[in-house]
């Protein structure tokens, strides 16, 4: 099994300076499945700030918005009962992330 958070480091690098913005979906949980490191999300943003935004998936639980790392992680529960948002707003001069909610 390849290390996810060593995976999502690969993609960030091969992206860099061709997008405006990073955002993970991801089938994991927040944290940490089985006790094994690497294997939540928040691993993820911790190690990869670089991302602006996760959406999560696995756990089947409802996370409204956890920020790691300055990464806003939503997860939308189980069986579509709920549906995740994030507004993302842009300073076009820099094209960089100014707010996130």
């Amino acid at each position: 099994m390849k290390n996810p958070v060593e995976e999502t480091k690969k993609a960030i690098k091969e992206l860099e300076g061709k997008v405006d913005v990073m955002v993970g979906v991801i089938h994991m949980g927040l944290e940490n499945e089985n006790g094994i490191p690497g294997t939540g999300v928040q691993d993820i943003a911790n190690a990869c700030p670089e991302l602006s935004a996760i959406f999560a998936a696995h756990m089947h639980k409802l996370v409204k918005k956890e920020v790691v790392n300055g990464v806003i992680i939503t997860e939308p529960d189980k069986y579509g009962t709920h549906i995740s948002r994030i507004d993302l707003t842009f300073y076009k001069a820099r094209w960089e992330v100014g707010f996130k909610r």
